[in-house]
């Protein structure tokens, strides 16, 4: 048995972000358990505490593209945790806490997006009578996407970079093959710096936003393209030269 409540600060489930000057938000998910679920534990009793877990994210219409800070705190049974194997190792409870936060159904891609993970322990007392977690999840708001609209763009051999991306928005297809195209600059100024000797991924490479093919498997196929399916679906949908000469007056025009 799982009980969870969950709090917001500076976002809800509709929106990233409430306070428009403010780039920070944070969440916090309460649980109680009738029994801590490990990595050793039984598959039903790891899919059961996910189920729960993403039951209360799953409204939410936004997730995190971005780095984010986690923090996992504990409230065990002292004797219980030292004297007994009802209580894993906290590496080994930890994992299918964070599997539960990924994924369409949670707040992010994939747990490489965490850039700190902060876990650490209290011993509860008598006033408690179950087992509880508290998670806080710490993000920069300016780094979410829709989930109505999120594609991954196989863009760089199994690389993946996230979008949202409305098919019937010119100016989102549009937006989506230019940001592309200079992510492909960027690889290529970076391949050719490379056979002169010198290294800029760092430079021109590194993204947190960047994601590998094999880290999407919480995402349904339907939304993973590859470049050339990319392109292929804009043009079904209206994307030619002639509307992108037409975009790029009317952006000359209104800059004048």
């Amino acid at each position: 048995m799982v009980k969870l409540s969950l709090h917001t600060s500076n976002c809800d489930a509709a929106n990233h972000f409430k306070i428009e000057e403010l780039a920070t938000a944070e969440l916090e998910l309460r649980i109680e358990f009738d029994r801590i679920v490990s990595i050793q534990s039984q598959k039903e009793a790891r899919d059961e505490l996910c189920s729960a877990i993403q039951e209360q994210l799953r409204p939410f219409e936004w997730i995190c593209a971005g780095p984010v800070n986690l923090e996992l705190l504990w409230y065990l049974h002292g004797t219980q945790r030292q004297e007994t194997d009802k209580v894993g190792d906290i590496d080994n409870i930890t994992k299918p806490i964070i599997d539960s936060l990924t994924g369409e159904s949670g707040l992010l891609i994939d747990d490489s997006q965490i850039g700190s993970l902060h876990i650490f322990w209290n011993s509860r007392n008598h006033l408690t009578q179950k087992d509880a977690l508290y998670i806080r999840l710490q993000f920069n708001n300016d780094e979410c996407l829709r989930k109505d609209a999120l594609v991954f763009v196989r863009y760089a051999g199994a690389v993946c970079l996230p979008l949202n991306v409305d098919f019937n928005n010119i100016k989102d297809m549009l937006g989506a093959l230019f940001v592309i195209r200079a992510r492909l600059r960027h690889r290529r100024t970076a391949e050719r710096i490379r056979v002169l000797g010198q290294n800029f991924d760092r430079a021109l490479v590194v993204s947190s936003w960047d994601v590998h093919r094999t880290r999407l498997g919480g995402f349904s196929n339907a939304n993973i393209y590859s470049l050339a399916e990319f392109r292929a679906k804009c043009r079904e949908h209206g994307l030619s030269w002639r509307r992108l000469l037409s975009s790029l007056r009317e952006a000359r025009t209104k800059r004048v």
